[in-house]
């Protein structure tokens, strides 16, 4: 049986797959503050419940229309940017789920609902599909998460439909790699429900949301030159020690997140004990990260270039002291002159 969420969200539970259907017809599907923070709500409180989520729409018009105009048109400049924060936290709800979001789309997907869409981990869409953005003709602007659709469909034709306001057929869209199937009007739900719930009979749910956290990591913290994505790093080596001993070895190496944060802190406070490194102050917290000490440590030995550049990449950090035995780093990236490091000689680079 169907559960109502107020009157515009509507919530079914089929197996281990959780149904979220937008219940908005006669709106197009279109989203209002109550109904995105209903959305949020439920997705981030019972994906615990779950293996799968589904989102659609309800009516043949719209998966959805986009942010409602008629109450955007109703707010001030605080307002406004209070939805956007609203707005901010749905999408974020959708990509930090620890289990697969899959969109099904048929009719318009507008605006909100275009990037909501590209939020899912997958998306499916019948032929009478529409995705546009198309806020450059009504004065509003792009929603802070179509940043995603570059990575997704490129960047010039992101460019297109923002800058333009066209729409993409689902056809169109599946050729961009914004969709990944195209089914005939009317089928898209049924096949994202024979999709969903197969996931969930095959996968792990720990795996899966140690797999979730490496393609989000993808997105946030791109490879770049010369430095380690120390976000997907530490993923897998959560991961390593279930690899080639079957599914059930995820819950050991997963399931216990407390488990995971007392063994990361007891192996954090022994490399601290044999390098008498100081931890890192990530955002003013006490988060210490020793791996990351010891790889710019090793960074610096190696290289003999000096631990500013990797500490300013990885944030501030504040000793306390000078390291035992180690070469001196300065405490604080902005204040005070560079202290004098080892020479290239010193490092095993020779001098000349």
């Amino acid at each position: 049986m169907a559960e109502h969420d107020g009157e515009s969200i509507t919530t079914r539970l089929q197996g281990d797959v959780l149904h979220l259907t937008i219940n908005r017809p006669r709106a197009r599907n279109a989203l209002r503050i109550a109904d995105k923070q209903a959305l949020t709500a439920t997705i981030a409180g019972r994906a615990s419940t779950s293996r799968a989520i589904v989102l659609s729409g309800a009516g043949e018009a719209a998966f959805c229309g986009g942010s409602d105009l008629e109450e955007m048109s109703a707010l001030d400049v605080e307002q406004y940017l209070e939805m956007q924060y609203v707005e901010n936290a749905l999408y974020e709800s959708i990509m930090r789920s620890r289990v697969p979001v899959v969109a099904a789309v048929h009719g318009w997907a507008l605006g909100t609902g275009c990037v909501l869409a590209a939020a899912c981990d997958f998306v499916f869409a019948d032929t009478s599909a529409t995705f546009g953005q198309p806020e450059v003709l009504n004065g509003a602007p792009t929603p802070l998460h179509g940043a995603l659709l570059p990575s997704i469909i490129g960047l010039n034709r992101a460019r297109w439909m923002v800058l333009t306001g066209r729409t993409a057929s689902a056809e169109l869209a599946q050729q961009w790699g914004m969709v990944h199937s195209v089914t005939a009007a009317g089928g898209a739900a049924a096949q994202t429900i024979v999709f969903a719930q197969d996931l969930a009979d095959s996968t792990h749910p720990s795996s899966m949301a140690l797999q979730k956290g490496i393609v989000e990591s993808w997105i946030r913290h791109p490879l770049r030159r010369g430095r380690k994505d120390v976000h997907v790093n530490r993923r897998l080596r959560l991961g390593a020690p279930a690899v080639g001993r079957g599914a059930d070895a995820w819950a050991d190496a997963a399931g216990d997140r407390r488990m995971m944060r007392r063994c990361r802190s007891d192996v954090a406070a022994q490399q601290r004990r044999r390098s008498g490194a100081a931890g890192f102050h990530i955002g003013g917290g006490p988060c210490v990260r020793a791996d990351r000490w010891l790889a710019v440590r090793t960074a610096t030995v190696v290289l003999g270039s000096g631990p500013v550049g990797l500490l300013a990449a990885l944030g501030p950090r504040d000793t306390g002291g000078r390291n035992r035995g180690q070469m001196p780093v300065r405490t604080r990236l902005t204040d005070g002159p560079r202290r004098a490091g080892p020479s290239r000689s010193q490092v095993g680079e020779g001098s000349s």
